[in-house]
């Protein structure tokens, strides 16, 4: 959140529908509730307590997947993070590693536990997935009180690697969240994911995609519902960095009371990334007078050999 603040732009296309200053009266001295977790752990899933790795079920701990702390993994120097972390964002509490020809489903359940709800608590995830793997990861976030979160997720995908990811969010209305999510993937590598956020009093989702080897995917699926006086904000930029990439993006927003949703994605395709596809769909349901959607799917392409469309209804 520190670094959105000093980057923002009320002007930017990734900030013209949310003001940040929402977020201003919001304080980073962030004091977790010191207490023990009750809950089981089953034998697929990671648990993280604010964000900081906890613990590991029985089957994950059996495979080759190393889920631990970020400051360890980076004391390891697990796939050469010291060189990746000279320019990634510090922010990182988790780290999980997917080994080669891996198949896994794994289920993160982040359990929330805030003090003071003037506090935003500042998490992040880092996820390596190796070559030839094909692993499923649903993300879930867990809080019986309200949560004030700036989130942080990055994925680099080594060749021919799968994911299908679903990051479900369900937060109280009265929680508010600002997330970035970042992907990186090499040649033939495939990412299909899946964006759910069902509730929530001010959401901001920053969404970033490079395709950077030839035969790279990405299949983005999108379902957002907005009621009362929710904020819903989505941000999505598919970078096609390299010829022969795809992406694939599928949204759907439901809003009604006096809720505002919005969509601003755009595919760009670079001026050297020939035989690119690009497809965008958005659709929408408006419920009552009040409730507003702003839908702005956008093409920015420097290539003629590509095939691409987008719509909006």
């Amino acid at each position: 959140m520190k670094n959105q603040k000093q980057a923002y732009n009320s002007n930017s296309e990734k900030w013209k529908y949310t003001n940040i200053e929402q977020f201003a009266s919001h304080h980073f001295h962030f004091k977790a509730i010191d207490k023990k977790i009750n809950l089981k752990c089953e034998k697929n899933e990671i648990l993280l307590y604010n964000g900081k790795f906890y613990k590991m079920g029985e089957n994950l701990m059996n495979s080759k997947i190393i889920a631990c702390d970020m400051n360890d993994a980076i004391k390891r120097n697990l796939n050469n993070l010291k060189k990746i972390f000279n320019t990634a964002d510090k922010n990182i509490d988790f780290y999980l590693h997917i080994p080669d020809n891996l198949i896994e489903t794994i289920s993160i359940t982040n359990i929330i536990g805030q003090k003071d709800t003037d506090k935003i608590l500042a998490t992040g995830n880092f996820i390596y997935i190796e070559k030839n793997s094909n692993a499923k990861i649903i993300y879930r976030e867990k809080s019986k009180e309200p949560s004030y979160i700036s989130n942080i997720f990055e994925i680099y995908m080594q060749d021919n690697a799968k994911l299908e990811f679903a990051n479900i969010t369900n937060k109280g209305d009265n929680s508010r969240g600002v997330h970035d999510y970042k992907a990186s993937l090499n040649a033939n590598a495939q990412l299909t994911y899946h964006a759910i956020d069902i509730s929530g009093e001010i959401i901001k989702n920053n969404y970033c995609i490079n395709l950077n080897k030839p035969g790279s995917s990405c299949f983005f699926n999108g379902f957002n519902i907005a009621k009362k006086k929710n904020h819903n904000d989505n941000y999505i930029e598919i970078h096609h960095n390299a010829k022969h990439t795809l992406s694939n993006l599928n949204y759907h927003i439901v809003s009604k009371d006096s809720a505002r949703s919005v969509l601003f994605a755009k595919a760009i395709i670079k001026k050297d990334s020939s035989s690119c596809e690009a497809y965008q769909n958005n659709k929408n349901i408006i419920l009552s007078k009040s409730a507003i959607v702003h839908s702005n799917p956008q093409l920015e392409i420097y290539n003629d050999d590509v095939k691409c469309s987008h719509g909006s209804t």
